[in-house]
């Protein structure tokens, strides 16, 4: 069998020739030390080099991408996986770095979050944002105007996809690929969102029925760029 087939198989629940491996996220560090090689495939200190990246300009950052493509289609290679991802990065841009490992995304006077890295756990985690010191009410008031301003799922330019597609060039032909869109849930380590489901539940089912439909149409995108499975739902759904 192919390594798609392999895939494919299992997730139909077909006998399959081996156990399909694949893992959705190995830490650059630990993947560096096992391959003895630098490599920037995942976890957060992924998603820090990107954010420094993003500080050094357009550059800076288009170089990092172009290694963790390779990297990544090399460490697939090499580990024998039968499926690649794009990993979990920080695709924001951030607005400014506060320190060495600590960044603010988007704009203080309206939405924005600080996130920070940490170098002996190798975690990247928004430690602040506008939802912890506005509250429910400014939630509710969002997504109110979202709800209102929804006109139906549109789906992604192909442009959007490009780096998409330049890991699947990279990969092994016969490689399944699982794409990440279809993310649908709600921000379950904000009290807001939680206070927000208790006092407008119905608000928030439409919220996430037009939510969901947008994910569906950007997973039909990335079928069409070759994705043969999505990694999609969310930790609080």
């Amino acid at each position: 069998m192919t390594h798609r087939e392999r895939i494919l198989a299992a997730f139909a629940g077909q006998r399959t020739d081996r156990i399909p491996i694949f893992d959705q996220t190995v830490f650059s560090n630990v993947a560096s030390a096992a391959l003895g090689r630098p490599l920037d495939i995942g976890g957060g200190e992924l998603r820090y080099k990107e954010a420094c990246a993003w500080m050094r300009g357009e550059q800076a950052h288009a170089e990092f991408v172009d290694k963790m493509l390779q990297d990544l289609a090399w460490f697939t290679r090499q580990v024998g996986y039968d499926m690649i991802r794009m990993p979990w990065r920080e695709t924001r841009r951030p607005s400014e770095q506060l320190d060495e490992h600590t960044f603010l995304f988007g704009d203080r006077q309206d939405r924005w979050a600080v996130c920070r890295y940490s170098p002996e756990s190798g975690n990247w985690h928004e430690i602040d944002n506008h939802l912890r010191r506005d509250g429910v009410d400014h939630l509710l008031e969002d997504i109110r105007a979202q709800v209102k301003a929804y006109q139906g799922p549109t789906s992604l330019p192909d442009t959007a996809l490009a780096e998409w597609d330049r890991l699947l060039a990279l990969a092994d032909r016969d490689l399944a690929a699982a794409c990440g869109a279809g993310g649908v849930g709600f921000g379950m380590h904000e009290p807001a969102w939680l206070e927000a489901l208790r006092l407008e539940p119905d608000l928030l089912r439409l919220w996430h029925d037009q939510h969901a439909d947008q994910q569906i149409a950007w997973i039909e995108a990335y079928r069409r760029h070759g994705a043969d499975l999505c990694l999609a739902g969310g930790d609080f759904c």
